[in-house]
C-alpha cells in the first residue's frame, strides 16, 4: 500500500508501509510514521539546527543498517563558527573561496592572539586545487618546519 501526502505544499509519497519495521513488536512503517507526526511538534525544535545523520535499516531493525550519505534533500546549517569565536573573544574570518584563502592567513598571520579561519567548502569542491575534495584538515595545511600556525587532532 503506498500513498502520498502534502506536507508544507510538498508532495510526499510514502511506499511499503506495511513493512515490519520492529520485529520484537510488530510496529509497521506506518506505525513508525504516525508516532513521528505526533511527537514533531515537541521533538523538532530540539532538532533544528543540529548536524543530521541518518542511519537506516530497509529489512528492520535486526537486520543490516547503512549511514545515508545523500543530504541534498536535506539543507545541513553548520553553526557559524565566526560568531560564536567572537563571542569567546577570538577573532575569525569565513573563507568560501579559493580567492579568500591567502588574505584570511595574512590577516590571521597579523593578528595577536588566536584567530579563526573557518573553511566553508562545499562538498565538491576544494580551497586548494591540488587537494582533492574530501581531504583531511591535516593533509590541506602545509606548516613552516617549527612553530605550526594551525595544529589538528591529526598532529599529535
Amino acid at each position: 500500500m503506498d500513498s502520498t501526502i502534502e506536507i508544507q505544499g510538498k508532495q510526499l509519497k510514502l511506499s511499503n508501509l506495511e513493512k515490519v519495521l520492529y520485529p520484537a513488536t510488530g510496529f509497521t512503517k506506518q506505525q513508525v510514521i504516525d508516532f513521528y507526526v505526533r511527537i514533531a511538534p515537541a521533538m523538532l525544535p530540539h532538532l533544528a539546527g543540529r548536524p543530521l545523520t541518518r542511519k537506516r535499516y530497509p529489512n528492520g531493525v535486526d537486520e543490516e543498517f547503512f549511514y545515508e550519505k545523500n543530504y541534498e534533500s536535506t539543507p545541513l546549517l553548520s553553526p557559524d563558527f565566526v560568531k560564536l569565536a567572537d563571542a569567546h573573544g577570538i577573532r575569525g574570518k569565513a573563507v568560501k573561496t579559493r580567492a579568500e584563502v591567502l588574505p584570511a592567513v595574512a590577516e590571521a598571520q597579523k593578528h595577536k592572539g588566536p584567530f579563526l579561519i573557518n573553511f566553508l567548502v562545499e562538498k565538491e569542491d576544494s580551497v586548494y586545487p591540488m587537494i582533492p575534495a574530501g581531504s583531511a584538515l591535516h593533509e590541506m595545511i602545509r606548516r613552516p618546519e617549527k612553530n605550526p600556525l594551525v595544529e589538528t587532532a591529526q598532529d599529535h
